[in-house]
């Protein structure tokens, strides 16, 4: 008898890239149709085949795909029905189907899971979600479960990534660590903090997708737009690579990504456990800037803070979020403003002795903050520019060399290398990297 999941396979409007998937995907749940066992997946990977049988769904079709055609989700809801019903003395053996829809509702937060949000307006004036996904992510996201069904393959030879020239090895660095142009936010979690980005999309730089979480006190900072990644140093594994790609990828990382704090505490913890020799390479930070409150920290505190900020060499844009309604609203026991002249504050004196960055935005209101920092900040360094430039270009024709050398490539192989690294931009930012270290 034909199950519901494979009568699905017949449908005339399926492209045929979606059509094979569905019919690998049936294939491999094959076995957990036709009994109660457990399928080896877990609530993200649900949501993403089940998206795939019902294109652009909302989360309650979602929910009733899987408990209508997975037997042990559906035998898993009504043996919790009826003990809640019942009221029986022992809890079920089985999983809390409630713990589990909750899982589910919470995949639309994990930022790894190869999906697509779209919310509008219906008839009603509420708003709803829906859902999607393409057939070549999901492949990708599913691939161990696929795999688990297929015969054994022989093991493949280890890539030979250090063979590579450094100007494709510098672009695989950056598809693997660099993350959406909006920005991440590393969590306050320590050791281990966990990333979270505002949004799936790789090329959208709206500043606003924080503006929302930036409005809340940090501690309540989860939002829709809040999306959770996996930990630092998953991120940061291939690091541990060997000593070289150390060297070679860890600037990308710092350098590719913005940096949001959605306050003070944040932006004080990300730079004091963010070594010097990394954060030397932060190109583009954001952050909320409040009034401190319940004695956490001072205005001293916060001066030396943007202290670090002044002495990051690489630091090129600087967003920046100070809401004039708080700042009007933290008053003296007399009623008087506590900060009548913010550009008195010794913080921002800090910030407007910076210069040589190429973007500055002040958010928020403090339009007479604005116009002091923006055009100081984003004056070019005295006396600086044309040393810089020189070191830049000496150094470029060292690194080239250098990275060719590592690889055994030889002379004429060295040459033709360093002719092509001067004309990539990624191989020019490895070079300036390598020549500030010799």
């Amino acid at each position: 008898m034909e199950t519901a999941v494979e009568s699905s396979l017949h449908l005339e409007d399926v492209p045929p890239d979606t059509l094979d998937l569905l019919g690998e995907i049936v294939h491999a749940l094959a076995p957990y149709l036709d009994s109660a066992e457990k399928p080896p997946l877990t609530p993200a990977k649900l949501f993403v085949i089940a998206l795939l049988f019902n294109p652009n769904a909302n989360l309650e079709v979602v929910m009733r795909w899987i408990f209508g055609n997975i037997p042990y989700y559906r035998n898993q809801a009504l043996d919790d029905f009826v003990h809640d019903n019942a009221r029986l003395y022992y809890r079920s053996s089985l999983e809390s189907t409630r713990k589990f829809i909750q899982d589910l509702g919470n995949v639309q937060h994990q930022y790894c899971v190869p999906i697509s949000t779209h919310t509008e307006t219906n008839a009603r004036g509420s708003s709803e979600t829906t859902f999607n996904t393409t057939p070549n992510q999901a492949r990708i996201f599913l691939k161990h479960f696929l795999a688990s069904r297929d015969p054994i393959r022989p093991r493949k030879k280890p890539f030979p990534l250090m063979r590579l020239p450094p100007e494709l090895r510098l672009r695989i660095y950056e598809y693997a660590l660099t993350f959406p142009k909006s920005g991440i936010r590393i969590g306050t979690k320590r050791p281990d903090p966990t990333l979270h980005m505002a949004t799936r999309d790789m090329h959208d730089t709206d500043d606003a997708l924080w503006q929302p979480m930036l409005r809340r006190p940090v501690a309540f900072s989860r939002g829709p737009n809040d999306l959770i990644g996996y930990s630092l140093s998953s991120y940061l594994r291939v690091l541990l690579t060997s000593k070289q790609v150390y060297t070679e990828a860890m600037p990308v990382f710092y350098e590719c990504n913005r940096f949001v704090c959605l306050g003070v505490p944040e932006l004080v913890g990300f730079l004091a456990h963010t070594p010097e020799h990394r954060r030397k390479h932060i190109r583009d930070i954001a952050f909320q800037f409040e009034p401190p409150q319940h004695r956490i920290y001072n205005m001293s505190d916060i001066t030396q803070c943007f202290s670090q900020l002044k002495r990051m060499p690489s630091l090129r844009t600087l967003i920046l979020t100070m809401r004039q309604d708080t700042w009007a609203t933290d008053r003296q026991r007399n009623g008087s403003l506590k900060y009548p002249d913010l550009l008195s504050l010794a913080p921002i004196k800090m910030l407007r002795s910076m210069r040589g960055l190429q973007k500055v935005e002040i958010h928020g209101g403090c339009d007479g903050v604005a116009e002091a920092l923006i055009p100081e900040m984003t004056a070019p360094v005295p006396g600086g520019a044309d040393q810089g430039s020189s070191k830049k270009r000496g150094g470029k024709r060292k690194a080239a060399q250098a990275v060719e050398g590592e690889d055994g490539q030889g002379a004429r192989k060295t040459k033709k290398g360093k002719k092509s690294a001067t004309s990539s931009g990624w191989t020019e930012t490895l070079s300036i990297r390598e020549g500030s270290q010799a």
